[in-house]
C-alpha cells in the first residue's frame, strides 16, 4: 500500500487513465477495477475503520500468499543475499563482468 502522498496520488492518476485507455481489458474487469479504485480514498484519513481494516486484511492475505510461493519472497530473499555477496566477494571489475554476463 503506498501511503506516501505524492505517489499515491500519481499512482492513482496513473491507473485510472491507463484504464481510460485502454480498450482490451474486458468491460466487467474494468468495472470491477474502477469500483475498486474509487472505493480506495486518496485519503487514508477519509476511510473508515472497516475500510482501513478490509484492506488491511487484504493486504495481510496477499504477503501470505507471496510468502508461501516459491517464486515469491523466499527467492528475493535469495537474489539479494546473493547480490551483497557478490558486492563482498569480489573486485568492481568482477562485479562487471557478472552483470554484463547476467543482462
Amino acid at each position: 500500500m503506498d501511503i506516501n502522498q505524492p505517489s499515491r496520488l500519481k499512482t492513482y492518476s496513473q491507473l485510472k487513465l491507463l484504464l481510460s485507455l485502454n480498450a482490451s481489458l474486458d468491460p466487467e474487469l474494468r468495472s470491477e477495477i474502477s469500483g475498486r479504485l474509487e472505493s480506495v480514498s486518496l485519503n487514508p484519513l477519509e476511510n473508515g475503520v472497516e475500510v482501513e481494516q478490509r484492506l488491511a486484511q487484504e493486504q495481510y492475505e496477499a504477503l501470505l500468499a507471496y510468502v508461501a510461493r516459491p517464486d515469491g519472497l523466499p527467492a528475493r530473499l535469495a537474489r539479494d543475499r546473493q547480490a551483497e555477496m557478490v558486492q563482498l566477494e569480489h573486485d568492481g571489475k568482477t562485479r562487471f563482468i557478472f552483470a554484463w554476463l547476467v543482462s
